[in-house]
């Protein structure tokens, strides 16, 4: 809900990482399927995206109860969340220092068709 340290004038909805979750779940189940097995990366990210969800609903719950969450929990839990995406394989592409430093394609789990995996941001190793 607004008050003093909000810019927004109206109320927000509630529960929307829900639909981005289950979006995400749906995307990443689809391509597996279509690929014969889920990619290690799929787990790290689906894991940093539960970590984020769950911060996200314990957030929504602290609103219902006309209290704000403290930003410092909210802030430790999306920097392991990028640790755990990121120690899963994930990379991301468009600046030279990151892309020059990707991570070997040795793993078989890491040769997927980027064609079909790639996304603004983040990049499966190909």
């Amino acid at each position: 809900l607004p008050n003093q340290r909000k810019v927004h004038k109206q109320p927000l909805p509630l529960l929307g990482g829900a639909a981005i979750l289950a979006g995400f779940v749906a995307a990443s189940l689809a391509g597996s399927l279509r690929l014969g097995y889920v990619p290690r990366v799929y787990w790290g990210m689906l894991a940093g995206s539960l970590l984020l969800f769950t911060i996200g609903l314990v957030d929504d719950y602290y609103k219902t109860r006309g209290r704000d969450f403290p930003a410092s929990p909210r802030f430790v839990a999306q920097i392991v969340a990028a640790a755990v995406v990121a120690g899963s394989g994930t990379w991301i592409s468009g600046s030279p220092s990151v892309s020059s430093a990707r991570p070997s394609a040795a793993d078989p789990e890491c040769q997927l068709p980027a064609s079909r995996f790639r996304s603004a941001v983040l990049t499966v190793p190909s």
